[in-house]
């Protein structure tokens, strides 16, 4: 498990705010990535409905 990860946005580099956690597994016919993104108030998390690639840049996301 890997839970030392590092911001883009705003400004490149920092430390997260928020815990996030990376689970790599593995076998003879695909990788694995499981994140966990934590979240003090998760009641304030919107889901919007849009396409997996159509992400932008208002949004938290995930980049491995």
């Amino acid at each position: 498990m890997f839970d030392r990860s590092f911001q883009i946005d705003p400004v490149r580099g920092v430390t997260p705010t928020h815990t996030t956690r990376v689970q790599v597994l593995y076998d003879e016919q695909a990788l694995y990535v499981g994140v966990t993104a934590l979240d003090p108030q998760p009641e304030l998390i919107r889901a919007p409905l849009v396409r997996h690639d159509q992400v932008n840049r208002t949004q938290d996301f995930v980049v491995l």
